[in-house]
């Protein structure tokens, strides 16, 4: 029996089969393309089908008596869930976080070192950098929080004016960074059962972007591409990740929000560098989270490209939170051999700033790998395929699950999980002699068969600390897996031995430890 999630994800991919058969005929646009303000597309219109786009006030259901569970922490248990905790409901049917209501957007200095440190090194690469933070939900779409339903003391203006202050602080750095906080009264930004931006919200801060970025001396070398957005098709019955959430905790059905599916195309012919098959590189790239790196249901990136005319390599993740597609960039060969001359980096204002673990991956992966010759240590090819028989994984205690449900899966308790089996190998050994301090050199690994496992590197030190991190990658993204990790910057030690960490024991690595020549 097909699941919700398996029946939505079969029909996502026949919408996309079917689009793409529509951009590859004659007629598509013409059949299928809409203009935003076209009769078919205003609430309470019907298409061919007659599915009708309600999307009226009256037609959400009343949450006040599922306040309750709304707020029991029993229902946000589990990664997908914890990220949603708690949900608050607002007027015409929006829905908000508590992450949403933040008013406090100061960066820590840690971070904010560290930002300055990558602005840098990107410096020295011919790469000039521009942060896009997109603002709290609750900031910008403030008119629909239900009074008594925020966090107790909640200003939006309050919230913007400490926003504006981040921007600020950043751009006084010399970290080109763009203020989103100033939307037009009738724009609406996001969804409303859904935490990424509409094509309306994307489409307004690619002007915002256009507007800094076309002030950098190095974009007027940047060869011009004009570009044309259209809609490919729309779906009709598509949920949010709020909506789905209610849905399921509360018992109601709430109307789903007609979302279009477009398409960015170039107006300017095929290249020669496409018809001999020679990869081209725009000179412009983006990082960025699931609002950028979904073209089709937001549109950011095209929106981008009609606004500065000019092409752009898309090489955000989804899922990958604030660092989590840079990690994946500078780690990869296509950073080191072909850089682009302009770097956007779009995150969100929720996101935890103290990610000191993807700056000591981003760091070290910006300058990139050492030779053998360069390298301070070099390990043997290690392979990870553990014998069964020698198989002894290392369990952790296990928690409780939703409303008290512990232990394995089983007829009365199905819905439990055990937690995954984790296999640990030292790679590098016997270091006594070589006297390799932490805060002068970082490890490169390369993993073979890396798509899909939980990778964690530990490292001891000569004063008998010990310290772990956790370097699993978003399974929404293709993994090089090449590896880039600074040792501990508060251990100022010799390193000992490391020791790699993975629920699956196979494949090879080979890794290295090489001098820091960046400036610390």
């Amino acid at each position: 029996m097909l699941t919700g999630k398996k029946r939505k994800k079969i029909l996502r991919m026949a919408v996309l089969s079917t689009a793409t058969l529509l951009l590859c005929s004659p007629w598509s646009f013409d059949a299928y393309a809409a203009d935003e303000s076209a009769p078919m597309n205003r609430p309470g219109a019907k298409n061919d089908a007659g599915v009708v786009n309600v999307t009226s006030p009256d037609a959400y259901p009343d949450l006040m008596p599922c306040i309750p569970k709304l707020r029991d922490p029993l229902n946000y248990r589990g990664s997908k869930r914890k990220i949603l905790r708690q949900i608050e409901p607002g007027k015409d049917g929006w829905l908000f976080r508590t992450a949403d209501f933040r008013t406090d957007f100061s960066m820590p200095d840690k971070t904010f070192n560290d930002m300055l440190a990558l602005n840098n090194e990107l410096k020295k690469k011919g790469v000039d950098l521009y942060v896009i933070i997109q603002p709290s939900r609750a900031m910008l779409m403030h008119k629909y929080i239900l009074p008594g339903y925020e966090p107790e003391g909640y200003d939006p203006e309050v919230a913007r004016q400490n926003f504006k202050g981040l921007i600020k602080r950043l751009n006084d750095a010399g970290i080109h960074t763009v203020d989103l906080s100033d939307i037009p009264d009738d724009l609406i930004y996001f969804f409303k059962g859904d935490p990424h931006w509409r094509r309306e919200g994307a489409k307004w801060s690619a002007k915002q972007v256009a507007k800094m970025v076309e002030q950098n001396p190095k974009f007027k070398d940047i060869p011009t591409e004009k570009f044309a957005s259209e809609i490919t098709w729309w779906l009709e019955s598509e949920k949010g990740e709020f909506d789905e959430f209610v849905e399921d905790i509360c018992d109601v059905t709430r109307p789903p929000e007609r979302r279009p599916m477009w398409a960015t195309t170039s107006l300017s012919g095929v290249s020669a560098n496409s018809l001999f098959g020679e990869v081209k590189y725009p000179e412009i790239a983006i990082i960025g989270t699931s609002n950028t790196a979904h073209e089709e249901d937001f549109n950011f990136v095209g929106s981008l490209k009609e606004a500065m005319n000019v092409d752009i390599r898309n090489r955000a993740v989804s899922a990958g939170g604030f660092s989590g597609a840079g990690i994946l960039f500078f780690s990869s060969n296509e950073f080191h051999e072909h850089p682009p001359k302009i770097l956007l980096w779009e995150f969100l204002a929720h996101h935890d700033f103290n990610d000191y673990v993807g700056f000591r991956q981003m760091l070290p992966a910006i300058e990139g790998p050492c030779s053998d010759k360069d390298a301070l240590a070099i390990s043997d090819d290690l392979v990870l395929n553990v014998p069964k028989e020698e198989r002894k994984p290392n369990m952790p205690a296990m928690l409780p699950l939703k409303k008290g449900v512990f232990g394995p899966p089983s007829p009365i308790n199905p819905k439990a999980r055990v937690p995954k089996k984790m296999y640990e190998k030292v790679f590098i050994d016997h270091l006594e002699d070589k006297h390799i301090r932490a805060r002068d050199s970082y490890l490169q690994i390369d993993v073979t068969d890396p798509e899909d496992r939980e990778l964690r590197i530990s490292t001891l030190y000569a004063n008998g600390d010990a310290d772990t991190i956790d370097v699993t990658r978003s399974r929404r993204a293709k993994n090089p897996g090449r590896y880039y990790i600074d040792f501990n910057p508060d251990i100022d030690q010799e390193l000992m031995l490391m020791q790699i960490e993975t629920d699956k024991p196979v494949g090879k690595i080979k890794a290295r430890i090489c001098p820091i020549k960046r400036n610390l």
